[in-house]
Parts: structure tokens; sequence; C-alpha cells
């Protein structure tokens, strides 16, 4: 089942803490790997998964689906 606005829980504490870490990085260099992973597809940023070498299934698979 495709990820959309729709099929995500905006009141799950996780989701609004990646979600604030998100808005808040400096860019890709600032977080760790799964960090930048999760915030390239929150802030959809497929110019960051492409530095990354990562396709958005590649980044899924590695961050998960919760």
């Amino acid at each position: 089942m495709p990820i959309t606005e729709a099929t995500v829980d905006k009141s799950n504490q996780d989701f609004k803490h990646m979600l604030s870490k998100a808005r808040a990085a400096a860019g890709i260099n600032a977080m760790s790997r799964g960090e930048a992973l999760a915030a390239a597809l929150i802030l959809n940023r497929p110019d960051w998964l492409a530095a990354m070498s990562c396709t958005i299934a590649e980044a899924i698979d590695r961050i998960g689906l919760e």
C-alpha cells in the first residue's frame, strides 16, 4: 500500500518527532543515515535520496513503514 497523506497517522508521537527533526535539519549531512532517509521521505526531497545513492523503495526498506 502506498504511503499517502491519508495513511499517515499525524497524531503518532514517533511521526511528530521525525517531522520536527526533518524540519529542523540543516541538511542531510547533519543527520544519521536513517534520519536523513526519513527526512528526505517526509519532506519529499528526492535530491537528498539521490545524493545518498538511494531510491525511495530502498529508503523505505531501510527505515521501515512505522
